[in-house]
């Protein structure tokens, strides 16, 4: 089920900036500070979907199995975009700020970017009809929009430094999910794994019971677990998730009960 701590981890963590924003001194235009606000949120929000695509250890612990960190996933990235939308149409620019340097202009120029490229890729998400293999690599694309909006953050002219209390949790939060994506896009052999070999394949109705032994230690699992699986053997390296289908056993073995349901299970 939902983990209740990591719904309220994420809401307070992408809320509290709004207490950093409220201690400024000396800013009158609260619209434009709510503005600058949503873009923040955006980006802790955006933080948090690159740091649950990671699927690293204690991910599932804190968020929930690994379905639900896809469904918390998923809304992160939905409600970071409506807040990006918000902030585009509410001026954040302040009077009194500076003049702007071609850095500030450079900023200006990759939030915009970031902005319309964010929602080129969300349509692509939502549109079921593209195959997985290319919006899997549209879907990674997104981190890399992800780093022109915390450019953006970084450079552009706002009410406080990136040493104050508010640019160094944002900018905390932005350098974190720079990381997770970088990990993220890393080769998946340069990524902890298990080996496992096929031990057995068993047609059940209209899907495949596939047996697998380990090759070292292997997985400890617990029933109804995920497991992220690539059939190289088979030339399909891509990674899939694939749930276990039987109890956990001594010897560590595993087994993935799987019907054609897309592409890549169709050709598996």
């Amino acid at each position: 089920k939902m983990s209740l701590f990591g719904l309220a981890l994420i809401a307070l963590t992408t809320l509290f900036p709004i207490l950093q924003l409220a201690a400024l001194p000396n800013v009158t235009d609260k619209i434009a500070l709510f503005s600058q606000y949503l873009g923040m949120a955006a980006l802790i929000l955006m933080a948090w979907g690159q740091i649950m695509a990671t699927r690293l250890r204690g991910i599932e612990a804190v968020f929930g199995g690994l379905d639900r960190v896809y469904v918390l996933h998923k809304w992160a990235g939905i409600v970071a975009m409506l807040a990006i939308l918000v902030h585009d149409t509410i001026d954040a620019d302040m009077d009194g700020l500076g003049a702007e340097t071609a850095l500030n202009d450079l900023a200006e120029t990759l939030g915009e970017i970031s902005l319309y490229g964010l929602l080129i890729l969300v349509v692509i998400s939502v549109a079921t009809f593209i195959p997985y293999h290319l919006w899997k690599w549209t879907h990674k694309a997104m981190g890399a929009l992800f780093a022109a909006g915390t450019f953006h953050f970084f450079f552009i002219l706002k009410p406080f430094a990136m040493t104050d209390p508010a640019g160094f949790y944002t900018g905390a939060f932005c350098i974190a999910g720079l990381i997770a994506y970088a990990w993220t896009v890393l080769p998946e052999t340069m990524r902890p794994s298990h080996g496992y070999r096929i031990t057995a394949l068993e047609q059940t109705g209209d899907a495949t019971a596939i047996t697998l032994a380990p090759l070292g230690r292997g997985l400890r699992h617990k029933a109804g677990q995920f497991g992220v699986f690539r059939f190289t053997g088979a030339n399909m390296g891509e990674a899939h998730p694939f749930s276990f289908s039987d109890a956990p056993r001594a010897d560590r073995g595993l087994r993935v009960t799987i019907k054609p349901m897309g592409d890549f299970t169709t050709k598996l």
